[in-house]
């Protein structure tokens, strides 16, 4: 939940269906850190989170400490 509102508040505008690109968050400096215990989990969280705000232009990496 902590994730969403920090995206939302990044957003400038609500949506509609003449005015999609306010979506596009590709301009926007912002860091969301999600700190998982295992490199596996974080695998995943990094896949769903992929997938789940790539419409927004939102780029997820994973950063381990053993790689």
């Amino acid at each position: 939940m902590t994730i969403l509102r920090e995206v939302s508040l990044n957003i400038p505008d609500a949506p509609t269906q003449t005015n999609r690109a306010t979506w596009n968050m590709k301009d926007k400096q912002f860091k969301i850190i999600y700190i998982a215990p295992l490199k596996a989990l974080a695998s995943e969280i990094v896949d769903k989170f992929s997938a789940a705000l790539h419409y927004l232009g939102i780029k997820v990496r994973e950063l381990t400490g053993d790689m």
